[in-house]
């Protein structure tokens, strides 16, 4: 445990550019849960352990519940959450790890506020309605939308207090944005400008390609445009998700309400 610790306050110096690079956010100390602490879907967090499994590392004797942490439906308190990303960074490191874990997906991954997307008619209406059911995926509202004339900026803000794993899930939200626009919509997709809070965790080549454009690092807040014209762009589903579009119509016309 204590070598995790070293190892957490010790990335900035590991992931950061040799020369003259930007640092890493520095972990908080650990904190007991609050009662009224926000709570996050457990389907986050089993992707974390997933994908550590895949790289040959293990939490056990770390202190964590993994058997909470595992278990998809669960809700997990935010911070044992920070604590996870804060651990699965000593353990990957922090750069790309938001992108690592964007890959680690299944079809309920999203739950249901995913399948909802898929009725939108446009890319938009698709994220209008992941965002109005996004308490599934945790208990505040982290996503957030605006549209202005020429972009529709959709920002993400972590709740909880460790500024190491508000970076990392922020990387992590945006990359899974740009993946829905690029599923939805078209693999050509690209975004007009991307915004981070935290500075760079270290080369971001392959995080600036996700969004095909230049990135920002030390912003007010997290947050990407998409031009308008793509975020009113009818909607292309995949033809392995076409079955679960059906059936989510049928489901949604079937319930009273909204």
């Amino acid at each position: 445990m204590t070598s995790i610790r070293r190892s957490v306050r010790s990335i900035a110096a590991k992931d950061a550019h040799p020369a003259g690079a930007a640092s890493t956010p520095r972990a908080p100390k650990l904190r007991v849960p609050r009662a009224n602490s926000p709570r996050i879907s457990g389907r986050m967090t089993t992707r974390v352990l997933t994908l550590l499994r895949r790289e040959g590392k293990t939490v056990d004797g770390l202190g964590l519940p993994v058997e909470e942490l595992q278990n998809p439906e669960a809700r997990i308190d935010i911070e044992t959450v920070d604590r996870l990303i804060e651990v699965a960074a000593s353990l990957l490191g922090a750069s790309g790890l938001g992108q690592k874990i964007a890959a680690v997906f299944d079809a309920d991954t999203y739950d249901a506020a995913g399948r909802v997307m898929l009725t939108g008619r446009t890319l938009r209406e698709a994220f209008e309605l992941a965002f109005k059911h996004q308490r599934l995926w945790g208990d505040t509202d982290r996503f957030s939308m605006r549209a202005e004339p020429h972009v529709l900026r959709l920002g993400f803000e972590h709740p909880g207090e460790s500024a190491l794993a508000k970076a990392i899930l922020a990387e992590l939200a945006l990359v899974e944005v740009m993946q829905g626009a690029k599923a939805l919509v078209s693999p050509e997709v690209a975004a007009v400008e991307v915004r981070f809070a935290h500075r760079p965790f270290g080369r971001v080549d392959e995080l600036k390609a996700v969004f095909g454009c230049d990135l920002t690092f030390g912003a007010l807040r997290a947050e990407l445009a998409l031009p308008i014209e793509l975020a009113n762009a009818p909607l292309r589903v995949p033809v392995d998700l076409l079955a679960v579009r059906l059936a989510t119509f049928r489901l949604c016309a079937s319930s009273p309400g909204d």
